[in-house]
């Protein structure tokens, strides 16, 4: 395994995938799993869906992972598997697909670079973070992040349902503009 470019999370958690590192490993990772769903056109239960099977295998299946392979290359094939998975039971169950979301939106390039390429990530992170308010940041973090309700945000920041989903949807776009500004350069 690179050691350079897999962090010290996501070593601990290979290494011996106890709570407390599953938690850490679950924190860095959900948040560019979440991310690359909307890029690639999900709305966001489907991404919750797709990152929460991706999340699941990767517990399950561990044990597998060749440490002398590159980990992002696992990541891509679990998250690929599990994104090929979700659009193969919306087609059975008769469901639209979301606009944008196609087989061939997955390929190479599209999981790696979105979902495993942890300087971007950050990158987008930092930068959405610095345009926005620490109010929408908080809102957006408590949904997307750490999975609460509307309700639930509402209450912690003393806010209404309606202002608790413009913080975030505001997030999101600021989240998406920076990341294609990165794209083109």
């Amino acid at each position: 395994m690179d050691d350079s470019s897999t962090s010290s999370e996501t070593r601990r958690f290979i290494r011996d995938p106890t709570d407390l590192a599953w938690a850490d490993f679950v924190e860095r990772y959900a948040p560019r799993l979440l991310m690359w769903g909307h890029r690639q056109g999900l709305d966001h239960q489907a991404c919750e869906d797709v990152t929460q099977d991706v999340l699941i295998r990767l517990h399950k299946y561990v044990h597998s992972y060749d440490r002398e392979k590159s980990f992002r290359g696992w990541l891509f094939k679990v998250t690929e598997h599990a994104a090929l998975d979700y659009i193969k039971s919306q087609k059975k169950a008769d469901k639209p697909l979301p606009d944008g979301f196609e087989d061939s939106a997955i390929g190479p390039g599209g999981i790696a670079e979105y979902v495993a390429n942890q300087d971007i990530v950050i990158v987008v992170r930092e930068r959405a973070k610095m345009q926005v308010s620490e109010k929408e940041w908080t809102a957006y973090e408590l949904h997307d992040m750490k999975h609460r309700t509307y309700s639930e945000i509402t209450e912690e920041l003393k806010i209404s349902e309606a202002t608790a989903m413009n913080y975030v949807s505001k997030v999101r776009k600021v989240l998406a503009e920076e990341l294609r500004k990165l794209e083109e350069g």
